[in-house]
């Protein structure tokens, strides 16, 4: 299973419940600063990152913590161009998102952020490499 744990998880858990187990892939949104460059990308601030906080109980009550290392993968999701829908009603209130690609309202194209943004990359890697 692939999850994307963005800012709204943050606030609860530095990762999603969801992340937790070990059968499970956290995605993470990276921004490249439109260079081509790898050295300079970054995870952005509003991806969560681990280490997980989450554990199991022995028979004496002490919690033993898995402390695992997330992301397990990231993949561009920053200033992503993307398709805008005729009369985006986003666009019109955001100006500022308008890849200023076509003048034509049914062609139009626009810039979004978010993990969400990153997670058809990251899953087409997850299924490219598991075979």
């Amino acid at each position: 299973m692939l999850a994307i744990a963005g800012l709204t998880y943050r606030k609860i858990d530095p990762i999603a419940d969801v992340a937790f187990a070990y059968e499970n892939y956290l995605a993470a949104c990276v921004a490249s600063f439109g260079s081509d460059a790898r050295g300079d990308d970054t995870i952005t601030s509003y991806s969560s990152r681990g280490p997980t906080r989450s554990f199991w109980t022995d028979d004496n009550g002490a919690q033993h913590y898995d402390n695992l290392l997330k992301p397990d993968l990231i993949a561009p999701g920053n200033k992503i161009v993307g398709a805008a829908a005729a009369n985006n009603l986003l666009l019109a209130n955001h100006p500022e998102l308008d890849a200023n690609v076509s003048s034509l309202n049914s062609q139009r194209m626009m810039y979004l952020s978010g993990s969400s943004m990153a997670a058809p990359v990251t899953r087409t890697s997850l299924v490219s490499v598991s075979g």
